[in-house]
């Protein structure tokens, strides 16, 4: 799952691009955690699928597409930090 990481002022917000989920907190790793959470309890509730959540909007995609890629052995995720 791909993963685009913005700060927005003291927070880090991460919005996942395959399914229109996010989180934020106070660091990438705060983040990333909160993340992992909120994506265990979305399928949790749906019995193990993700399949009917929709895809972020076209915009984060975008800026996917223009963000600058960290390298997998960083943060152990698929993300990109957007300006």
């Amino acid at each position: 799952m791909r993963v685009l990481i913005q700060k927005e002022g003291e927070m880090f917000v991460g919005q996942c691009l395959e399914h229109d989920i996010c989180a934020q907190g106070c660091s990438v790793d705060e983040l990333m955690s909160r993340l992992v959470l909120t994506v265990d309890l979305e399928c949790s509730e749906r019995n193990g699928s993700l399949a009917d959540i929709d895809p972020a909007p076209e915009e984060f995609h975008k800026m996917w597409d223009n963000a600058r890629r960290l390298a997998d052995e960083q943060c152990g995720y698929e993300v990109a930090l957007a300006a």
